[in-house]
């Protein structure tokens, strides 16, 4: 039986891995739009966007405020533009609804179904994580997000206790190591840590789990990205 299409996936081919072609723009491509996400977490952090007083819609809220601000520390000069709740239509089942990550990045003028997925979870607190690394094995590590992309990003949203404890968290239930990140780009205000991990459904393909974290207002934040 022939597998059912959507109209994009009808009218555009299968795209080229988008970590690929944006390290032909430059070497640090993943680097450099990662440092946009920073940028405007600490656009948020300098407004005092306080969640401590609220109960509801925190994920939804804080990702929205989150895209709003990356938007306006992108450059007009950029190729890349950042996406709100892009579709993540390429496993989803055939009479199910089409899931969608919270933000995405996508090349100006390039292939519609390509690309870099960032999926976020809110951490009540520094040791309840099985929500967010469910995130992981569920829709990341299976390529279920993500599907053109050899990397792809997590943040995480920790509204009570210490990043460092909640990296101890995630390490013991993903059952991975972690190690210190280190690169040519600064980020002075973001603990950064690093494990390997295989994605399912593409081989033996490793992929490098990035973990930083910040100190925020009243809040804090930790921001983890995925590299396969």
């Amino acid at each position: 039986m022939r597998s059912r299409l959507t109209p994009i996936q009808a009218n555009c081919p299968v795209p080229e891995d988008f970590v690929r072609l944006a390290k032909r723009w430059h070497p640090d491509a993943i680097e450099i739009l990662l440092g946009y996400v920073w940028q405007g977490f600490d656009k948020l952090a300098a407004e005092e966007f306080d969640v401590s007083k609220t109960d509801e819609n925190l994920e939804d809220d804080i990702t929205y405020a989150a895209y709003c601000r990356i938007h306006d520390a992108l450059p007009p000069s950029s190729p890349y533009q950042v996406v709100h709740q892009p579709p993540e239509r390429e496993r989803k089942k055939p009479s199910g609804q089409t899931p969608s990550s919270d933000l995405g990045f996508r090349l100006r003028g390039g292939n519609i179904r390509s690309h870099f997925t960032i999926e976020a979870k809110v951490i009540p607190t520094e040791r309840a994580v099985s929500k967010y690394v469910n995130e992981i094995r569920d829709n990341l590590l299976t390529g279920r997000y993500s599907m053109f992309s050899s990397e792809a990003a997590m943040l995480g949203y920790l509204l009570s206790g210490s990043p460092s404890v909640t990296f101890e968290a995630i390490s013991k239930s993903l059952q991975s190591s972690l190690h210190p990140y280190l690169h040519g780009f600064s980020l002075p205000s973001f603990a950064h840590i690093v494990s390997l991990q295989e994605i399912r459904g593409r081989g033996q393909v490793p992929q490098e789990w990035h973990s930083l974290a910040r100190q925020a207002r009243r809040k804090q934040a930790c921001f983890d990205s995925n590299r396969g």
